[in-house]
């Protein structure tokens, strides 16, 4: 009989441009194409799709004076997975829908569902992503199972809770869907977006300086030649970054915000690409990158290096002037070798071939 999987996220598409709810999306779309199992995806909002086994669990845990009570004690979101968690859990009960293996990255869903396990059809395990910076105390005790996609975070899970075999070191899965088929040519796509020159750095995410830095990348990109272009792909969560860009490289600065089917496209122009967080969760844009042969230059620090296997890509973003002197000291046809060898390492360790039977053994689909 095929197990029966499902993947639950209350923000996957009022909330897409954060990682966790592309992660949950685009993992739905792998276990798709999985013959020994059945999966169904349930989201917050937007439309439902039964063929394609996508529901929307409606709640009104999305109304804005939800949201303003979670403000009231620092995460605006609590209150909204909590109903969610509540009105998928009723659904499941009423219906009788049995699943062999609940998913989520949202931890307010996995502690509410855990919790309330006893009232699941089929008592099926409840398995956490990981995709956020938790200590290990506060998601060992949410769900049966824990899905790790950082190794930092890995080492501490089992550093602190050695007795416990609950913890799952698997990266996330590329998708197909980010990688730029043949079409318009490099050069073509220059003119498209109406770059001015030939070689170029690309950041994408959310353009802050709180988290991306993205800041730093523009001042570290203004200091380059002429040659260079900066194109910033993502939503201006604050426009004076947008205003210090233009400012600093006149049209030499390039932002765009395009829908995520084109975002191949900008990969395709890309000469590096930079992220300047020190924080990140995982980094899916990284593989992105990596499966489009763009370099990824990256702060120094243990993920990065696992993800990339390569510290000659590693920078102290931390250091003013790190990005310039790294950037300025490569020859072209160094990063050209380098784009090579990550789009290699991105085969090896995060196409969902190389991942599929390990996600296939963390929902018990195969021994």
């Amino acid at each position: 009989m095929k197990k029966k999987v499902a993947i639950l996220s209350s923000g996957s598409d009022s909330r897409k441009d954060r990682g966790y709810a592309n992660s949950s999306l685009n993992l739905f779309f792998n276990l798709q194409k999985n013959d020994d199992c059945i999966v169904h995806f349930y989201k917050g909002d937007g439309k439902q799709d039964k063929k394609n086994n996508t529901y929307v669990v409606k709640n009104f845990g999305k109304q804005k004076w939800v949201h303003r009570k979670g403000n009231k004690i620092g995460d605006t979101f609590v209150y909204e997975y909590i109903i969610f968690a509540l009105c998928f859990l009723f659904f499941s009960f009423f219906s009788r829908r049995k699943y062999d293996a609940i998913y989520t990255q949202e931890p307010r869903v996995a502690k509410t569902l855990y919790q309330l396990k006893f009232l699941l059809p089929g008592k099926p395990e409840i398995c956490f992503g990981l995709g956020v910076k938790m200590t290990p105390e506060h998601y060992v005790n949410i769900s049966d199972k824990v899905h790790v996609v950082n190794v930092e975070h890995y080492s501490a899970a089992i550093t602190a809770y050695s007795d416990l075999n609950k913890f799952y070191l698997i990266p996330n899965p590329g998708s197909e869907s980010k990688t730029y088929k043949e079409g318009l040519s490099k050069a073509e796509l220059i003119r498209k977006f109406n770059i001015k020159t030939e070689k170029v750095v690309l950041s994408v995410g959310a353009i802050n300086s709180s988290i991306k830095r993205m800041d730093y990348v523009v001042r570290e990109a203004s200091k380059l030649d002429s040659t260079w272009t900066l194109i910033l792909l993502g939503s201006p969560k604050e426009k004076d970054i947008i205003e210090m860009g233009k400012e600093l490289l006149g049209d030499r600065f390039v932002h765009l915000f395009v829908p995520p089917e084109n975002v191949p496209e900008i990969f395709c122009v890309a000469d590096v690409f930079v992220l300047a967080s020190v924080i990140e969760g995982f980094g899916n844009v990284t593989i992105e990158a990596m499966q489009n042969g763009v370099p990824p230059v990256v702060h120094d620090r243990e993920l990065n290096n696992w993800i990339l296997r390569d510290d000659e890509l590693l920078v102290d973003m931390l250091e003013e002037n790190a990005l310039y002197n790294f950037i300025i000291s490569k020859e072209m046809s160094w990063f050209s070798c380098k784009g090579l060898d990550v789009k290699r390492v991105y085969g090896e360790r995060y196409s969902w071939e190389a991942l599929e039977s390990k996600y296939l053994k963390l929902f018990n689909v195969t021994e």
